[in-house]
Order: C-alpha cells, then sequence, then structure tokens
C-alpha cells in the first residue's frame, strides 16, 4: 500500500513537471484590434508621453485612484477597453457574450478603484470564513487536550488532534492565499498577480500533501514516529512547489501551466481523500451514515471540484460585474464550516476511541502492580 502512494506521489510530480512544456498563452483578441490599438496609442500620447503631461494627469485622478495606484498607462487601457466595448456595442451590434477580453482579462465596473469588486469582496468573505471555521476547531480541539499537554507547547504528540499541525499550517496557507486573492483583484499588478497565483498553488500542494500523510500514517501506524514521517514527507512537496515558482518567475511565466499544475494537484488530492473517505464509510452501518462526520468530508470535496466548472469554462461577466472566476469565489465562502467541522469531529472520534485502549492499558498495569 505504501509503496503504492510513494508511485504514485512520484508520477504525480513528474506529470506535473511536464506541464512545463506546454506553450504559453498569448495576448487576447482585444489587445489586436485596431481600434483599441489607435485608441491606447493616442491616450499616452495624450496624457503620458512627458513629464508636464503627467503631472498634469495625476493633478487630474480622483483621490480614490491614486490611493490605489492607477499609473496614466493602465488607466488609458481601462478607457480605451470602455471606448472599445461601446464601439463593438452600439457600432457594430456586437452580442455581450461575444466581447473579447483585454491583455488577458474581462473589463469590469470599477468601485473606488477595486479593479474587480465582486472577486474581491468574495475572497475577503473567504479569508474570514477560513478564519472563524479555523479558531473554532482549534478552540474545541485545544479545550479537549489534556492540559500537561499544552503546557508543554505545540511540539508535543498527544493533542487531541494528531494532524493539529497539519490543519493549522493549512489554514494560515489557505488565510494567506485569500488575502493575497483579495488584494490582486483589488489591483491586478505583475507582484499581486505573482503572489496571488504562488499562495493558490501552495495551498493546493499542502491539500494534496495533508491526505497523503494521514493515508501513510494509517497504514504504518507508527504514533512516535508520525513527526518524523510529516517532515520526510513534506520536503519533495516544499521541493517541487520551489521549482514551481522559480520556474514562472525566472523561466516562463506559463498561465496554462500554472493552470494544469493546480488541476493535477487538486484532482490527485481530492482522488486520494474520496478514496480514504469511501474507505471509513465502507465500515459504518447504513443507519448511521447520514448524520456521520465523513459525509461533510465527502460533500466538501464534491462541491470544490463541482465549483470548478466555473473556474475551467469561462466567460464574460454579467453586467460587468460578476463573470466565472467571482462566482467560484462565492461558492466556496461557506465550505471552510464544512471542512472544519469534519476535522474536529474526526480527531474527537479518534480520540473517543483511544480513551478505552488507554483505560484497558492503565487498568492491566495497576493488576500487576
Amino acid at each position: 500500500m505504501i509503496n503504492k502512494i510513494f508511485l504514485l506521489t512520484l508520477q504525480l510530480f513528474v506529470f506535473l513537471s511536464s506541464l512545463n512544456f506546454i506553450g504559453h498563452v498569448k495576448g487576447s483578441v482585444g489587445d489586436h484590434l485596431s481600434y483599441y490599438r489607435k485608441c491606447l496609442t493616442d491616450c499616452l500620447s495624450s496624457n503620458c508621453s512627458n513629464q508636464e503631461e503627467l503631472e498634469k494627469f495625476w493633478t487630474n485622478q480622483p483621490v480614490h485612484l491614486n490611493l490605489t495606484l492607477w499609473s496614466c498607462e493602465e488607466e488609458c487601457k481601462y478607457q480605451c477597453q470602455w471606448s472599445t466595448i461601446d464601439f463593438l456595442l452600439v457600432e457594430l451590434e456586437l452580442e455581450r457574450n461575444l466581447l473579447p477580453q483585454f491583455h488577458g482579462k474581462w473589463t469590469f465596473y470599477r468601485f473606488f478603484g477595486i479593479q474587480e469588486p465582486a472577486s474581491a469582496l468574495f475572497s475577503l468573505l473567504n479569508l474570514v470564513t477560513t478564519y472563524l471555521a479555523w479558531t473554532r476547531y482549534a478552540k474545541r480541539i485545544l479545550q479537549e487536550s489534556p492540559s500537561d499537554d499544552l503546557d508543554k507547547g505545540f511540539t508535543v504528540g498527544n493533542i487531541v488532534d494528531p494532524y493539529f499541525k497539519v490543519t493549522t499550517i493549512g489554514a494560515i496557507l489557505s488565510m494567506n492565499a485569500w488575502l493575497w486573492s483579495t488584494v490582486f483583484h483589488s489591483r491586478d499588478t505583475l507582484l499581486t498577480e505573482r503572489l496571488d497565483y504562488f499562495s493558490a498553488f501552495s495551498t493546493v500542494l499542502f491539500s494534496f500533501y495533508a491526505i497523503v500523510v494521514r493515508m501513510i500514517d494509517e497504514h504504518l501506524d507508527l504514533p512516535g514516529k508520525r513527526s518524523t514521517i510529516h517532515t520526510s514527507l513534506l520536503l519533495p512537496f516544499i521541493s517541487y512547489y520551489l521549482y514551481h515558482v522559480y520556474y514562472l518567475i525566472f523561466v516562463q511565466f506559463d498561465y496554462a501551466f500554472n493552470m494544469k499544475a493546480n488541476l493535477v494537484a487538486g484532482f490527485s488530492s481530492s482522488l486520494l481523500w474520496l478514496i480514504w473517505a469511501y474507505k471509513r464509510l465502507a465500515t459504518i452501518p447504513m443507519s448511521q451514515l447520514k448524520d456521520h462526520h465523513i459525509v461533510k468530508c465527502v460533500i466538501s470535496i464534491l462541491l470544490v471540484n463541482c465549483l470548478l466548472i466555473f473556474e475551467i469554462n469561462d466567460f464574460p461577466p454579467i453586467y460587468f460585474i460578476l463573470d466565472a472566476h467571482s462566482i467560484w469565489h462565492f461558492g466556496t465562502i461557506c465550505l471552510p464550516f464544512l471542512w472544519f467541522s469534519f476535522l474536529e469531529k474526526e480527531a474527537l472520534e479518534g480520540q473517543a476511541k483511544k480513551k478505552p485502549e488507554r483505560e484497558s492499558s492503565s487498568k492491566t498495569k495497576l493488576h500487576c502492580n
């Protein structure tokens, strides 16, 4: 069993690496429209070509656009996108669902300088719900843990949930990803885009790691060496993550490669979680399945993968506000409560099963004495 898991992990890493050979995404259709190109050239020439014009531009900019650091060039691109859209809709009578992207992005109505208001808001809400769900989980786990263990800090191996550290690191990575998603959707710059993509991939890859260590732990059943196993298994994941970031920064920032790497890691993680859940559910009587906490795990995984339909199948924004990506973010807002509730109950159920064993062991020792 363990050899199969290691082999699967190795094969997935090889496949992820092979994605580097996929061609990169080129410019959008809107970038090449003659109307847009002429508008942009005229705007840059009139407003951004010398210091005097730039000073005038900054003076005339509203305060909220200055605060959100919209440059002269970016403002020209934004205004020319709307000018081109108006031309396509009014003059050419193009249908809205046929409108093109510009520079790899859809055009949205700004809100006080926020570039994609819906996605930014939903990302922020995901950050809040992840924090609330994790704090509730952590509070319950620490309350149920023996006080003498807690006095020794988080290095102890007998906290109620043996995966408390793994879950906490995963929560921190997830909150970090939602933070940078909020920033990126508020202002799309080279830096915020990179931080958003790298943070998101760290969450996806760590989720893959979390189920791998759980399955290997349960197969080996070596609680005393759990920390060593977790650290050893983490190294190849960190190595691939660093390679992934290095490739995107120093070799080629390939959007298709990054998307496929996320999908492979995400689907692999989901598959292993479903296999793990199926094995657990197979041991539970049918009468108890409906209210069992493992069902929450299955529902969470299935919902995430169903919502990926919006991430993969993009479409123009509805009323220039809601696009597929923002709907994907909206759909995941409440999932942290379901997921951390499952992890909490899984840990407490495991603890409840261990109590009779410890009590039996203690009685045996007393009897022998």
